[in-house]
């Protein structure tokens, strides 16, 4: 991946340093007791001020001279290695000098996404570029999922005395695009009674229009000609034609809220990864199933993401793309009504997809919102049902989450303190069941799985 070119414009301006200012202090001094003195001594001081006055300017021509060079560099930072959450990346940065200026232990800092973690190296360095030649360096980064930028490099240039020095911004960001992990599950593994129906977990066979043949019978009158099997009519000696088992399948949308609370807790562990792994999970199993996935999200800063319904791996691949390409919420503005994302969710998917019929909503949220903005929700999902649709809320509990930071006693004192919490869950789900509406509470560790059941469950209700 690169990202090179040209340095940001900025003013040429030499900063003193505090060995300048020691400097440029001591010069003065010199200089006032040379105008006080008299005789030789006078000359002396004068003399040793100037000298240093005039290293000062010297010094201040070298650095701009070396800012000129630094204002043509050619910066490039490429990435090497798997873009899926928690692998290992290798960052390297290119620095080329098209000048005859060298640049000597000039300070470069990379700087990488806060929530990356460093593994090897150091992403700070002290280097010479040579004259008409190039310097480069690199480190090791622990990823995590979503879209993520690699601020601008920053170099700071010294003259070779130290005096002076100017700080900048060169070459240009990078963006990163994260894939999230996912769980390769078996239909075997998912703990769900085979089905009778057609479409369901274990495969039953009926007569329909598809793909795959369900028998061969004798012609009869109405039937297609192009479903004549012409190799059994040519041994039985009378027309025979084919019968296709008829295909089913589901139409399932992934909803993930993207607020704020959602992203609470250590990176890695956060309930906004976790869901994000589950809808990644429930995509590729889908996918395998040969039924159709949809996805739905507001992405912080760009506004509402929507994937209409789609199946096979081409579309599975614009899928996990969309899971990527998820900016972090900033944990911080969780405050007012406009951090709720979940509302502007809702509203936007209902638009998108109009239709009646019997889409699968998978919402997954942690209700975390007040009582007006759970009524809006309630409100929604409603409407959901009221064209046809099925709507199962999944919602990371946050005691569960945060409790498996903890271990031994102190998990089970904070599952104490968090009785009022899960009461107030129990209210909201009982208040939305009510409405045809289950919610199911899980913790980190069945996210993927507790979707996926209660999808195979809906497939022998719906197909």
């Amino acid at each position: 991946m690169d990202a090179g070119t040209k340095l940001e414009k900025e003013p040429l301006l030499a900063v003193l340093t505090p060995r300048g200012k020691s400097v440029l202090f001591g010069s003065s001094i010199l200089l006032a007791l040379g105008f006080l003195s008299q005789g030789p001594i006078s000359k002396s001081l004068i003399a040793s001020g100037t000298f240093m006055l005039l290293l000062l300017y010297i010094s201040k021509l070298s650095l701009e001279l070396r800012l000129y060079a630094a204002g043509r560099l050619i910066v490039k930072r490429v990435i090497e290695g798997s873009l899926v959450e928690g692998s290992k990346i290798r960052v390297r940065l290119l620095l080329e000098n098209p000048t005859i200026v060298p640049l000597e232990n000039i300070e470069v800092h990379d700087y990488y996404p806060s929530i990356f973690r460093l593994e090897n190296a150091s992403n700070m360095r002290i280097i010479l570029v040579r004259p008409k030649g190039s310097a480069s360096f690199e480190y090791t980064l622990r990823t995590a999922m979503g879209k993520h930028r690699f601020p601008k490099p920053l170099v700071i240039v010294r003259d070779p005395l130290g005096l002076f020095s100017k700080t900048l911004r060169i070459g240009s960001e990078t963006e990163v695009s994260v894939l999230p992990r996912y769980e390769r599950i078996p239909s075997q593994k998912l703990l769900v009674i085979p089905s009778t129906k057609p479409g369901g977990l274990s495969a039953t066979r009926r007569k329909g229009v598809g793909t795959q043949i369900f028998e061969v019978r004798e012609y009869q009158q109405g039937d297609e000609v192009r479903r004549i099997e012409w190799k059994s009519t040519a041994r039985l000696l009378k027309l025979m034609v084919k019968e296709f088992e008829q295909e089913s399948s589901m139409e399932v949308i992934v909803v993930i809220d993207t607020s704020p609370s959602m992203v609470y807790g250590r990176v890695g562990y956060t309930k906004l990864e976790y869901s994000v792994r589950a809808a990644a999970t429930i995509g590729e199993y889908l996918t395998r199933r040969g039924d159709y996935i949809g996805l739905a999200f507001e992405n912080p800063g760009e506004g509402l993401i929507v994937i209409p319904p789609g199946r096979g791996y081409g579309h599975l691949k614009a899928y996990m793309k969309a899971l990527s390409s998820l900016y972090w919420p900033s944990p911080e503005k969780h405050a007012g009504p406009d951090s709720y994302r979940l509302l502007g969710t809702l509203s936007g998917v209902i638009g998108a997809v109009r239709k009646r019929g019997k889409t699968v909503f998978i919402i997954f949220t942690d209700l975390e919102m007040g009582e007006k903005e759970v009524s809006k929700v309630l409100d929604l999902l409603s409407k959901m049902r009221g064209l046809g649709h099925e709507v199962l809320v999944l919602s990371p509990s946050t005691p569960f989450f945060e409790a498996k930071a903890l271990s031994g006693l102190q998990a089970g004192l904070y599952r104490i303190r968090a009785l009022d919490e899960i009461a107030r869950r129990k209210a909201i789900a009982k208040l939305f069941l009510s409405r045809g509406i289950p919610i199911v509470s899980v913790g980190p560790d069945d996210l993927a799985a507790h979707a996926l059941r209660r999808i195979e469950l809906l497939r022998q209700v719906l197909l």
